[in-house]
Parts: structure tokens; C-alpha cells; sequence
């Protein structure tokens, strides 16, 4: 009995599904669609979906003879599963670096250790190679620090090739590059954030950690709640998207398919200065929900206009 009704609840969710993204009788027939079924992880690349006209007698990369297609979008470091094409509205995308600021921004390092920095390093093109982030121009590099595992015996990075000295919290420094160092930011949510702040001397204020000289910022990340409500680091202002349509949308949202949330629409009132009640910033785009069977709308959110009940 327990078998039958859980089938009939698949069946049933399936159902659903079809018709909130827009399926005849289980396949797409436009990007929209495929977009919708898809269920990406962005840190990774995979898991992104478009629609292929040849997909729909199946084949390779195909799910099924659905109409859509696997493919990849080109993520820093990360491996690509199932060698998939690179989707076609991520092909001008390059993960790749050719100098050591890109590679700052993409490092997460541990300060009290020195693990996890990172620096530009040429001949990590095209083909990696020892220490490399496979093919993207860095590689690891250690930071000299009193009591710290150089963990993989990593080259030590050149900004630090000195004398290891004990670490201090919090930092004291005169200048972006102390407070870069310093920091030890979260990629996916975009908080711990550092820049430097000579307002934060001697007394501290506001977002200051202590009166070290640096203060905490934010780095832009769609679909992410900005902790301490902090500004955001100057640096990150050329990250904020401006999209003027749903496609645009679509592409920076971060849905969970399990319990519906960080789903996202367009909305040109987002676009207004400051945004407003559920928008992504000033991006244009603000979050909604899908209604999912024992899901919990967190927010609460709007639903989605495109899984509005025809």
C-alpha cells in the first residue's frame, strides 16, 4: 500500500512539473522549458540544461526525448562531468585567469594556517600542471606563518616570501592588500568580506573589525542574504548584474527544486534605486517562489509568474 501511494505522489509531482514548466506530454520545445526542469549547482557548472531540437529523438547529452540538453557552464577550477558541450548562453564565459588580482578574488584562504592563497602562475596554461587549479592560470601558494602546516608543500606565494610571523587578530594594516590577506570570505553567500578602511583607525566603527584598519563588505551574490547588512566592497561594484529580461534572470538564480526557494523573475521595479521588497539588489531581477509539494516558502516570496496555476 505504502508503494502504491508513494508512485502515485511521484506521479503526481511529475505531473506537476510538466505543466508549471510548460511540457507537452513530458517535452520542451523552447529554452524556457528546458531552463526550468533543469536543476544546476553553480559552484560546479553542471547540472544547466538547453533545448536541442535533436534531443528530442534523444542522444547523447539528452535527457531522454525530452528536447533538452545537458550542458555545462565554464566555472573556475571546477570539472566539467560527463565532458558536456558548454551551453550556448555561457559560451563567452572565460574562468580563467591572467594575472594574480584575478586570482586574489578567487582565492579562500585561512590566515591562522596560510593555506588556501592563491597567485598567477603562466605556465598553469593551457595545460596545468604541479600545484596548478588545473588549467585556469593560478595555482596554490603558501602564506609563511608561525605555527601553520604548509599542507601539499605549496611554493610559497611571492607577495610573502618572507620570514614567517606570527598571526594577529585582528589584522593591523595600511593597505587592501593586508586586508585581502586577512579576510576569509564564504564564495557561495559572499559574506566575511575585507577592505581597507583607514576610518576604522584607531577607534574602529561601524563594520570595522576592532580598529585594525579594515572593515567587512559584502560581495554581490544573487540569491544570498547579505549578513550585518554590510556594504558592498568597492571592488565587487562591476559584479552587479543589470538584466533586462526573464532569460537574464533565469541564468543567476540558484533554485533549490526541493523546497521551491531562490527561484528568481524579472521585475524592471527592481532596477530602481535600491531595489525593493524581495529584489536581488538593484539587478532587476527579485526572488520568488515555486510551489513545491512540502516545500516552505521562505521569505515569504511571490509565486513565480511562469508556475502561476493556469
Amino acid at each position: 500500500m505504502k508503494l502504491i501511494i508513494i508512485v502515485f505522489f511521484s506521479l503526481l509531482i511529475a505531473q506537476t512539473l510538466c505543466q508549471l514548466c510548460g511540457q507537452i506530454n513530458g517535452q520542451c520545445f523552447d529554452h524556457t522549458c528546458c531552463i526550468c526542469g533543469q536543476n544546476p549547482n553553480p559552484s560546479n557548472g553542471n547540472g544547466y540544461m538547453e533545448w536541442n531540437t535533436d534531443c528530442l529523438d534523444g542522444g547523447e547529452h539528452c535527457v531522454q526525448n525530452s528536447g533538452c540538453q545537458l550542458c555545462y557552464r565554464p566555472t573556475f577550477g571546477a570539472i566539467n562531468v560527463g565532458n558536456r558541450p558548454t551551453c550556448t548562453r555561457f559560451a563567452l564565459l572565460n574562468p580563467g585567469c591572467s594575472n594574480d588580482s584575478c586570482c586574489i578574488l578567487q582565492q579562500n584562504p585561512n590566515p591562522t594556517d596560510g593555506n588556501g592563497y592563491l597567485e598567477y602562475e603562466g605556465t598553469c596554461l593551457p595545460n596545468g600542471g604541479l600545484h596548478c587549479i588545473t588549467n585556469t592560470g593560478c595555482r596554490y601558494c603558501y602564506k609563511p606563518t608561525l605555527g601553520g602546516v604548509n599542507v601539499g608543500d605549496r611554493p610559497i606565494c611571492d607577495r610573502f616570501d618572507v620570514v614567517a610571523a606570527p598571526f594577529v587578530f585582528p589584522p593591523v594594516c595600511d593597505s587592501a592588500q593586508c586586508c585581502i590577506d586577512s579576510q576569509m570570505p564564504n564564495l557561495q553567500d559572499g559574506n566575511g568580506f575585507l577592505e581597507y578602511n583607514p576610518a576604522c583607525k584607531p577607534n574602529g566603527g561601524l563594520h570595522c573589525v576592532h580598529n585594525g584598519g579594515c572593515s567587512l563588505c559584502y560581495r554581490p551574490t544573487p540569491g544570498s542574504t547579505n549578513v550585518g547588512n554590510r556594504p558592498i566592497c568597492t571592488r565587487f561594484f562591476n559584479l552587479l548584474p543589470i538584466c533586462n529580461d526573464i532569460n537574464c534572470c533565469l541564468d543567476l538564480q540558484d533554485p533549490n527544486l526541493s523546497d521551491g526557494n531562490g527561484f528568481m523573475e524579472f521585475d524592471t521595479n527592481c532596477k530602481l534605486l535600491g531595489g525593493g521588497l524581495h529584489c536581488v539588489h538593484t539587478t532587476g531581477c527579485k526572488l520568488c517562489y515555486k510551489p513545491t509539494l512540502g516545500g516552505n516558502n521562505i521569505g515569504p516570496r511571490p509565486i513565480c509568474q511562469r508556475f502561476m496555476p493556469v
